[in-house]
């Protein structure tokens, strides 16, 4: 399928990516994510209460790993066809994302005094972070940069260990003034660092709210909110599996 995007004057991008067409809608009890590849082993399918007209996704998995689909091909933003009519060859297949939007392509230019990190097959970009300077209370796990939420979430079994039940119908915030500190990919090799103040409204930076959720596994993850464009413009690299930020806004 085609997809064209409209950029700033008269720039016209396109891509093609494979599109999943979906016709039949049934449930597997037993799926296993791991074993299965797209069908149901032991053939115990019923039928779902899904309808084909509920069932539609689309996105460009920044960050995301451990999954067979996040490749070139699937992506929009990776599979460039055409750039104003012409193929991109002049173009490193991969894209920037900042608070003015997104640039379709790499070059010399618009990464300039990026600093990158590079990422290991099937993961995801590594960070740690801790809470009001103590070093004991410094984590580290993986992260991903999502620009679709003004929050950031923290999914960490220690971070809550201790912590009283949660009443019914109320959520988990990290308290006013809270210091949060990010080191991209730790804080003894990192190349980007993100700190602020929960509540500090003068930090454009800010995230709307931090959100604390147990984990699974004491698996640690961190979904950054696109608040942190405010100081940072990030770039991923496909064809080099690596992950560039670009400071705006440093101190």
């Amino acid at each position: 399928m085609n997809i064209t995007f409209y950029g700033a004057g008269r720039d016209e991008a396109v891509s093609q990516v494979d599109v999943l067409v979906v016709d039949n809608v049934v449930h597997c009890s037993t799926y296993d994510t791991i074993l299965d590849t797209g069908s149901c082993s032991n053939g115990a399918t019923k039928p779902s209460s899904l309808t084909l007209s509920s069932i539609i996704n689309m996105g460009v998995g920044f960050g995301l790993a451990s999954s067979s689909f996040n490749t070139p091909g699937y992506n929009p933003f990776l599979a460039l066809h055409s750039l104003n009519g012409q193929p991109p060859s002049s173009l490193r297949t991969g894209y920037t994302l900042s608070t003015a939007g997104v640039t379709l392509g790499l070059t010399t230019a618009n990464t300039l005094d990026t600093s990158w990190i590079a990422l290991s097959r099937g993961s995801s970009l590594n960070t740690s972070f801790r809470i009001n300077n103590v070093a004991s209370a410094t984590f580290s796990g993986t992260a991903v940069i999502d620009t679709s939420t003004a929050a950031t979430t923290i999914q960490s079994s220690a971070l809550l260990a201790g912590a009283p039940p949660l009443t019914p119908g109320y959520v988990r915030r990290l308290g006013q003034g809270s210091k949060l500190e990010f080191a991209f990919p730790t804080f003894e090799t990192g190349v980007a660092g993100y700190d602020f103040a929960v509540g500090d409204a003068v930090f454009p930076s800010q995230p709307e709210y931090v959100d604390p959720v147990v984990g699974t596994g004491g698996d640690v993850f961190v979904r950054m909110g696109r608040g942190i464009l405010w100081g940072f413009e990030v770039a991923f690299d496909a064809g080099g599996a690596r992950i560039g930020f670009i400071c705006r806004v440093c101190v």
